[in-house]
């Protein structure tokens, strides 16, 4: 029997290092499609159609390849890791810690889609843009002063700020699991939704650069969420409560 998992463990190990290598792989071959993709936001709201970026090493354009590529290989390895974790474990779970862990992943994996999706079309390209007027503004006071982005720099502030946002999206998942655990944490919430507001707030002000707008926008953006999960909550309890009057 214990050899049986040991041997069972083995051969997920090779899978999964089977998965990242040919994801590696497969990264690598289009990795000037997933670069484009990766600085694309930056010209979405960007006002200079001048934007270019220069290297200062001459091994650095390709390590900012293996990076790329390494960087979203780890992305989806983590995936297929918990895919295989969960099938290894769930035969010795109890029913309710299967669903427990099943809402877990399965919400889990949709925050942090949406936290991309953030990313890529509201944080970044406000960033980018925020601190590109700097440049705009001192060259309109006749101190000119030009920046040039360094292709490796570039692209390290872009995978700090996606994990800075898949990290602050993710803590809606555990608030989803944290209402939908006991019901009586609805009322706490009610209590204390001007505290949580705040801690809303605070975060989006570390997410996002030191612009007002950008704080605002992202924290209504959790805020929605926020309240959308409670009101979904709410509404699966009356459908479940009604479910169980009807047969009883």
């Amino acid at each position: 029997m214990l050899f049986s998992y040991f041997s069972e463990i083995k051969n997920r190990i090779i899978l999964l290092l089977l998965t990242w290598i040919s994801t590696f792989y497969i990264c690598y071959t289009y990795k000037e499609i997933l670069l484009f993709v990766f600085i694309k936001p930056s010209l979405i709201i960007s006002k200079l159609n001048n934007v270019y970026f220069i290297t200062t090493n001459i091994t650095e354009i390709f390590t900012t390849y293996i990076n790329l590529a390494s960087f979203i290989s780890n992305q989806i390895f983590l995936v297929f890791f918990l895919n295989h974790l969960i099938i290894f474990i769930s035969p010795g779970l109890y029913k309710f810690e299967k669903n427990t862990l099943k809402q877990i992943i399965f919400f889990g994996l949709i925050f942090w889609y949406l936290s991309i999706l953030l990313l890529y079309y509201i944080i970044f390209p406000f960033s980018w843009n925020f601190f590109f007027n700097f440049q705009q503004t001192i060259s309109n006071n006749q101190l000119h002063l030009y920046f040039e982005a360094k292709l490796s720099e570039y692209l390290n502030f872009f995978i700090l700020l996606l994990k800075l946002s898949t990290f602050n999206c993710q803590i809606l998942t555990l608030l989803f699991i944290y209402i939908n655990s006991v019901k009586n944490n609805l009322i706490f919430i009610k209590k204390y939704k001007k505290f949580i507001y705040f801690f809303i707030f605070i975060s989006a002000t570390i997410l996002t650069p030191p612009d007002v707008i950008s704080q605002l926008l992202l924290g209504i953006y959790i805020i929605f969420f926020y309240e959308t999960i409670i009101i979904l909550i709410i509404i699966k309890n009356i459908i479940s409560n009604l479910f169980n009057k009807v047969t009883n």
